[in-house]
């Protein structure tokens, strides 16, 4: 019964940490105390320590059947986190090791060798510096979605063309493209030729909206980051989405830009981790059809969007508001 959690982080490209060396005591220590200062940086840590059976939980953790303490408080959770702190010996492959002795660092994953007492600040620094390296290798895929029924324009958004003769689709696929790993779509629109071959997701049974091909992107690839974007968007630039990716970083599974300080937030041109996924099965499984309600969650970022930025997220959702020139020469 103790394996299942942890086969679940492993296999959900949660990083791990593993602090060895020393006495089990002083790992215990610098487990704990990294944790808490990590946590103080925004990160959402779970750490796995091996414990005795005549062991208490006085130290506020909770047992894994007889062999592992998940350290935190009795709310700790084992999913979704930004990094895994464990001593070994869970059955966790590390992605990097701590060694608290004076032997030289052997393995390439090392973050480096301490000595029991060094001090804290170096080692949470040095973590952060290193965790910061490899939230950025998680491949980032993009999701368009063409679902809507666009009763108010009267015909599919996606299939309008821009000044330049290309569809909306075909234009937004191509500022994608170079950007990141890979480019799908989610809705039964039509999928127009100058789009090129696409991936079509499927709607996730029992959803509606957006959130449906959200849904279905992140339980089709579970393991990459994820921009999402609405296909009624026909300003959007390149510049836009290089910064919607900037501000991907530990601690932060999303980020739903707001165009005013106390503005609304934009969930359909928006960054999200596979760390989110649990937020949007929340959302199925309560019946919330609003997406934008994963922006409860202090993981999710809501920046101000630049000014010079704020026509990437102008929607045209009427024959109106095709009236209204953008950058791109819309039609």
């Amino acid at each position: 019964m103790a394996e299942a959690p942890f086969s679940l982080l492993q296999s959900a490209s949660i990083p791990v940490l593993e602090i060895c060396g020393a006495t089990r005591a002083a790992r215990r220590e610098r487990i704990v105390s990294l944790g808490r200062d990590l946590g103080a940086c925004g990160l959402q840590v779970t750490a796995i320590c091996q414990t005795r059976q005549d062991e208490r939980a006085e130290d506020g953790g909770r047992l894994w059947g007889s062999r592992y303490r998940i350290l935190g408080g009795p709310h700790a959770s084992v999913l979704p986190c930004d990094l895994i702190l464990t001593e070994g010996g869970a059955g966790l492959q590390p992605t990097a090791t701590i060694r608290l002795d004076r032997e030289p660092a052997q393995a390439a994953g090392d973050l480096g060798t301490l000595s029991a007492g060094s001090d804290g600040d170096e080692v949470r620094d040095g973590v952060l510096a290193w965790l910061s390296r490899i939230w950025l290798q998680t491949p980032v895929w993009a999701c368009v979605l063409i679902g809507g029924r666009s009763s108010r324009m009267g015909r599919a958004k996606h299939l309008l063309k821009d000044g330049l003769g290309r569809t909306w689709l075909a234009r937004t696929v191509e500022l994608l493209r170079p950007l990141v790993h890979g480019v799908v779509v989610a809705g039964r629109g039509e999928i127009p030729e100058d789009a090129g071959e696409m991936i079509r997701l499927a709607d996730v049974p029992g959803a509606a909206g957006p959130l449906a091909g959200i849904l279905a992107a992140l339980r089709w690839f579970p393991a990459v980051s994820w921009l999402v974007v609405a296909c009624d968007m026909p300003d959007i630039t390149e510049d836009a989405l290089r910064w919607l990716l900037s501000t991907r970083r530990p601690g932060i599974w999303g980020t739903l830009p707001r165009l005013q300080e106390e503005g609304y937030l934009e969930p359909l041109l928006a960054h999200y981790d596979f760390r989110c996924a649990p937020l949007f099965e929340q959302l199925l499984h309560t019946g919330e059809l609003r997406i934008v309600m994963v922006a409860e969650n202090r993981q999710i970022a809501t920046p101000l969007v630049p000014v010079e930025l704020r026509l990437s997220w102008r929607n045209v959702n009427t024959v109106e508001g095709l009236e209204e020139k953008g950058p791109a020469g819309t039609v």
